[in-house]
């Protein structure tokens, strides 16, 4: 999906009280190459986003 050089990725992930409330979440801003691998872990009925934005 990625072309090369690097990406500023913006992830909204389920938090660590999601099964209590549905609204809690984590954002992490990370930086990635094609290389790269995310590992992604959902809560049952959770969700997550990811939105990458090349580095000039």
């Amino acid at each position: 999906m990625l072309t090369n050089g690097s990406y500023r990725s913006i992830l909204f992930e389920d938090g660590l009280n999601v099964v209590k409330g549905a609204t809690d979440y984590k954002n992490t801003v990370i930086t990635v190459t094609a290389k790269d691998k995310l590992n992604i872990k959902l809560a049952s009925g959770g969700g997550w986003v990811a939105r990458f934005e090349k580095i000039q």
